[in-house]
C-alpha cells in the first residue's frame, strides 16, 4: 500500500541520515575531519590554496557561532549536542573583552556564563573543533561592540587604529586570552580543539601600521605558547600579512569570483566563510521589511548560497549564529531585540527551528558524502550549461570527481544539460535561483570511477597550489565521458520534499493555563528635591563648556553606584555618571523657571511646550516637574550617532513659576560598529525650554535607581520596601513583583546530553503583552529587555510586537513546586492591561507542524516566534 510504502521510506530516511551523521562524532570521513578521532594527540593544522589540513589531510569543515554568554551555562551542552546532530565539525566563539573585564586593573570575571574554556572543552567532549574569534573587538550586536567603557573614557583613546592606549589594552587581553586557552592545553599542538584563532573583526579601511601590527602581535602571542602553527584569521577588511582573509555576508560567491579581498583567497590561502549571516532583530522591525538586518532569509536562498559558496571552491562554511540565545542585562547592542538571531537553525531557547534546522541538516549529510571528492580536486571553474529557458541570468556546472554542483543564477525554472558536465544526454530541471548538489552516474560509471580515482590520487600527491584553477583530476576526469548518464540528487535547494519526506517535528507554543498573575507594585522615587533646595555640596565650576571634550581630573568618581550624585553647573554623558553598572541616570535642574506655552494658563500658545535634549543615540527620557511625569521621549538608533529628543510636555500639570526639571535618561544600547572614537549617552549637549536654554544651572545628577541599590529584583526585594496591589497603568518608573509556579513538564528530569539524539526539553517564556517597555527579572537573573513595541512593517505591522516572548532557562526556576517563581519587572510609562501577561511553554512535537505548506515551504520566510 502507498501510505505503508511513504511510512516505511520516511523511517528508513530518518534512520539513514541520523546513523551517518552520529557516525562522524568518533570517526574520521574522507575529506571531513573530525576531533574525536585525532584522539586527544596533538595534531598540525595547515592550509593550502583548496582547503584547511589536519596533519597534511584537506578537509571540509561546517561550521556554527554559539555565544556562550548568550545562554545560562546549563543551556551549552544542548547547543552543542544540536551542532552534532545537524552535522557540524566545528564551533565557532568570540570572546567579549567588557564582559570579562569590566573593570580595569581587577581580576577579571571568568567563571559562571564566562566561562569560555568550559564552554571550549564541551566543545571538544563532542568532537568539535573550534575557531577562537579573539577579536578583541567583536561587533556581535553587543554593547559598544565588546570594547570596556573603561577604556573607551581614556583621553586620548581612538580605537582600531594606530594608538598606544588602545594597542596596549588591546595586546594585553588578547596576550590573556591565549594564555588561558593554552593554559587548559586546547591550542591544536597541545592535542586541543583550537584549530584557528581571529584578531581583531572586519575591519575596514585604517592605517595600514596599525594593520600589520595586529598580525605581528597575533602571531607572537601564539607563539609564545607554542601554537604558531595555528593559523591566524582576518574577516571582511583588512588583512595583516600572514593572516587568512575570510568572508563574512549573506552571499560569498562574489567574494571567491575576486580571490578574496586581498587576492589571495584560492591561490595561496583556502577560502572560509566566517559569518554566514542570520537575522538580527531590532526593535520595531520586521523580516518582512525594513530594517530587517539580515532578517529574512529563508531555508532555500540560504542552501542556495551554500551551494554556490562549495562549488566555487569553499572549504569552510559557517552559520552566524547557529544557536542565538538571549543578550540579557545591558548587553544587548543600540536598538538591538533581546532574542538574538531569530532565524538561524535553533531558536533563541535552545529548540530547532524545526524545517530550517532539518532543510540545512539533510545539505550537511549531503555535503560530507561528497567531502572526499570536493576537496581533493582544486577548486573547479564554473562551466556554462546549456538551458532551455535561460531567462535573465546563468546557469553553472562545476564537477569534483564524480560529484557536481548545479546552478540556476535566473528568476524563472529552466532545465539544463549536463553535457558539458560529462554527463552526456543527461537533463535537469531547476528552479529559479536554485542550485543541486549531484552524483554523476550511469552505463560505464564503474571503469570512470576507478580512472576517476587514480586520477585524483595521483594529483594529490602531486598537487602544486600555486597552480592555476581547472587543472588536476577535476579537469582531467571532464574530458571522461560517461556515456548514459544520470545525475543521483544529494541535495537540492528547490522541491525538497521530491526527494525527502518532510520534517518529523515541530516548535510548538502553548499558552499555560491559569489566571493572570498577581502583580504588586512600588513606585521608584525619582525626582524629590523642590525648585527652593539647595545642594549639599559645592557645584562643580570647572567642566568644559562642549560636554563632548574629555572631563577634568577634579569629577568625583560616582563609581556608577546606583543613587550616587554629583552636583554641576552642566549636565554629564551618562557613562562616566554610571559607569554602565546601570542603565538610569537622572539629571535634576533646579530653579527651571516655567512661564507662557509651558505652563497650564498658557496652554496651547505658541504651538505648545517642547523640551530639546542632545543625547546620544539609542536613549529613552522621563520628563517630570517637581515629580510629575509630564512627557517622554525615545530614539532606538541602531547606528552610532547623537539626535535632539523633542519632548511635548503635558503643561496642564506645570504652574507658572520655578520649578524643580528632572530628566530620567535610560540608555538602550551602545552602539556595536561603525565608530572609532568613544560613544556618548544621556544628555551630551544643549538642553532647551521653549526659547529658553537651560544647559547651564545647578544639576544634580544621580546614578542609577533606588530600587536597584535596595535589590528589588533580587529575593531581598520582598521585604525591602513596601508594596502595594497594582491600581492602574504604570505613570512613572515603577517596580512590579508577582509568583508563579513552575510548570510540571519542567519538573521532569532534564535531558542526559550523554544519550545521543537527546535535546532539550520544554522551555518557558514570558509574554510580557500589557507591558510597555523595561527590564525584567526571573529569580534575580535578567530574562533582558523587554519593549512591546509594534513591528513597523509587514502584514502584522503595527500590531504585532517584534519580541513578546522572553526565555527563561529551566536552571533559573525553582525545582521545588512548593517554592514559587518570582518575576521582578521595572516598567516605564506604556503598559496598558499587566493582567495580560502569560506564560508560555515551547516543545518539540511530532509532525511538521500546522502551519507547514507542503508546497514551498523552503521558500517560507523562516522565524522563530518571539
Amino acid at each position: 500500500d502507498a501510505r505503508g510504502d511513504g511510512r516505511k521510506h520516511t523511517m528508513l530516511h530518518r534512520v539513514i541520515v541520523a546513523a551517518y551523521l552520529m557516525a562522524g562524532r568518533s570517526r574520521a570521513e574522507p575529506g571531513f575531519a573530525s576531533f574525536s578521532a585525532l584522539g586527544g594527540r596533538p595534531y598540525e593544522v595547515g592550509y593550502d590554496a583548496r582547503a584547511l589540513t589536519v596533519d597534511g589531510e584537506r578537509s571540509l569543515f561546517l561550521s556554527g557561532s554559539l555565544h556562550y554568554p548568550r545562554g545560562a551555562p546549563e543551556e551549552w551542552d544542548g547547543w552543542l549536542e544540536q551542532a552534532v546532530e545537524s552535522g557540524l565539525n566545528m564551533i565557532e566563539i568570540y570572546v567579549f573583552w567588557n564582559l570579562h573585564v569590566p573593570e580595569e586593573g581587577g581580576e577579571g570575571v571568568w567563571s559562571g556564563g564566562a566561562n569560555f574554556t568550559d564552554f571550549i572543552g564541551r566543545c571538544a567532549s563532542r568532537g568539535l573543533f573550534v575557531y577562537l574569534r579573539v577579536g578583541p573587538y567583536v561587533c556581535a550586536e553587543w554593547t559598544y561592540g565588546g570594547i570596556p567603557l573603561w577604556l573607551a573614557q581614556k583621553e586620548g583613546i581612538k580605537f582600531r587604529e594606530t594608538n598606544p592606549l588602545w594597542q596596549e589594552a588591546m595586546s594585553d587581553f588578547f596576550r590573556a586570552i591565549i594564555g588561558r586557552v593554552a593554559a587548559s592545553k586546547q591550542f591544536a599542538t597541545q592535542g586541543g580543539p583550537v584549530m584557528l584563532v581571529q584578531v581583531e573583526n572586519e575591519l575596514q579601511p585604517t592605517d595600514r601600521p596599525y594593520v600589520d601590527w595586529c598580525g605581528t602581535m597575533a602571531a607572537d602571542a601564539l607563539a609564545a605558547v607554542g601554537a604558531s602553527s595555528v593559523p591566524l584569521t582576518m574577516c571582511n577588511g583588512e588583512t595583516a600579512e600572514g593572516a587568512i582573509n575570510t568572508c563574512n555576508g549573506e552571499d560569498c560567491a562574489p567574494f571567491l569570483e575576486k580571490n578574496g579581498q586581498n587576492g589571495k583567497v584560492l591561490i595561496s590561502q583556502p577560502a572560509l566563510w566566517t559569518e554566514n549571516e542570520g537575522g538580527f532583530a531590532l526593535w520595531g522591525g520586521s523580516a518582512q521589511g525594513e530594517p530587517s538586518y539580515f532578517w529574512a532569509r529563508t531555508p532555500a536562498e540560504l542552501a542556495y548560497n551554500n551551494l554556490r559558496w562549495f562549488a566555487r571552491g569553499g572549504s569552510l562554511l559557517n552559520y552566524y549564529m547557529f544557536a542565538g540565545g538571549s543578550t540579557r542585562g545591558l548587553w544587548a547592542g543600540a536598538g538591538l531585540t533581546t532574542a538574538y538571531a531569530t532565524d538561524v537553525p535553533v531558536c533563541q531557547d535552545g529548540l530547532r527551528h524545526d524545517a530550517k534546522f532539518y532543510f540545512l541538516q539533510l545539505l550537511h549529510s549531503a555535503l560530507r558524502e561528497a567531502a572526499g571528492a570536493i576537496v581533493r580536486a582544486e577548486s573547479a571553474p564554473g562551466t556554462r550549461l546549456e538551458a532551455e529557458n535561460a531567462g535573465d541570468g546563468e546557469q553553472f556546472g562545476f564537477r569534483y570527481g564524480n560529484f557536481a554542483f548545479i546552478e540556476n543564477n535566473g528568476t524563472q525554472p529552466t532545465r539544463v544539460s549536463l553535457d558539458a558536465l560529462g554527463c552526456v544526454g543527461a537533463n535537469f530541471d531547476l528552479g529559479a535561483r536554485s542550485a543541486a548538489l549531484v552524483e554523476l552516474m550511469g552505463a560505464g560509471a564503474e571503469q570512470a570511477l576507478s580512472e576517476q580515482a587514480a586520477f585524483e590520487q595521483a594529483d594529490f600527491e602531486q598537487a602544486d597550489t600555486s597552480s592555476s584553477k581547472g587543472t588536476g583530476a577535476a579537469a582531467v576526469l571532464r574530458g571522461l565521458g560517461l556515456g548514459e548518464c544520470k545525475a543521483r540528487v544529494l541535495f537540492r535547494s528547490d522541491r525538497l520534499l521530491e526527494q525527502t519526506p518532510p520534517p518529523p517535528e515541530h516548535r510548538s507554543l502553548t499558552r499555560l493555563p491559569g489566571g493572570p498573575l498577581q502583580w504588586k507594585a512600588w513606585t521608584e522615587p525619582l525626582a524629590t528635591r523642590s525648585a527652593h533646595d539647595k545642594p549639599d555640596k559645592p557645584l562643580l565650576d570647572s567642566l568644559p563648556d562642549s560636554l563632548l571634550d574629555s572631563l577634568p581630573d577634579s569629577l568625583p568618581d560616582s563609581h556608577g553606584h546606583p543613587d550616587s550624585v554629583i552636583h554641576s553647573h552642566v549636565p554629564i554623558e551618562q557613562g562616566i555618571v554610571t559607569r554602565d553598572k546601570s542603565a538610569f541616570a537622572s539629571y535634576t535642574r533646579l530653579s527651571t523657571s516655567f512661564t507662557g506655552a509651558c505652563t497650564r494658563g498658557g496652554a496651547g500658545k505658541g504651538g505648545g511646550c517642547v523640551l530639546a535634549v542632545e543625547v546620544g543615540c539609542a536613549t529613552a527620557l522621563l520628563v517630570l516637574v517637581d515629580g510629575i511625569l509630564v512627557g517622554s521621549a525615545d530614539d532606538r538608533d541602531h547606528d552610532p550617532c547623537t539626535i535632539t529628543l523633542n519632548v511635548t510636555l503635558d503643561v496642564s500639570k506645570i504652574t507658572g513659576g520655578e520649578h524643580a526639571l528632572t530628566i530620567v535618561s535610560e540608555h538602550l544600547g551602545y552602539a556595536n560598529y561603525g565608530f572609532r572614537e568613544p560613544l556618548v549617552k544621556g544628555i551630551i549637549g544643549r538642553v532647551v525650554l521653549g526659547r529658553n536654554v537651560l544647559t547651564h544651572g545647578a544639576w544634580v545628577i544621580r546614578a542609577g535607581l533606588k530600587g536597584e541599590r535596595l535589590g528589588l529584583m533580587h529575593a531581598q526585594g520582598e521585604t525591602s520596601v513596601r508594596w502595594a496591589a497594582v491600581k492602574d497603568r504604570p505613570r512613572e518608573l515603577t517596580w512590579h513583583r508577582a509568583r508563579f509556579e513552575t510548570p510540571a513538564q519542567i519538573l521532569k528530569a532534564a535531558p542526559d546530553f550523554a544519550v545521543k539524539g537527546a535535546g532539550p526539553g520544554p522551555q518557558l517564556h514570558v509574554n510580557m503583552s500589557g507591558f510597555g517597555r523595561g527590564h525584567a527579572w526571573v529569580n534575580g537573573h535578567s530574562i533582558g529587555r523587554y519593549w512591546l513595541i509594534a513591528r513597523a512593517t509587514g502584514p502584522e505591522a503595527g500590531h504585532r510586537p517584534t519580541q513578546a516572548l522572553y526565555h527563561v532557562p529551566s536552571a533559573w526556576l525553582s525545582q521545588d513546586r512548593a517554592v514559587l517563581n518570582v518575576i521582578s519587572v521595572l516598567e516605564g510609562p506604556g503598559g496598558t492591561d499587566l493582567g495580560r501577561t502569560s506564560l508560555y511553554l515551547a516543545q518539540m512535537a511530532k509532525g511538521p507542524g500546522p502551519g507547514f505548506a507542503k508546497q514551498g515551504w523552503a521558500a517560507q520566510i523562516a522565524d522563530c516566534e518571539m
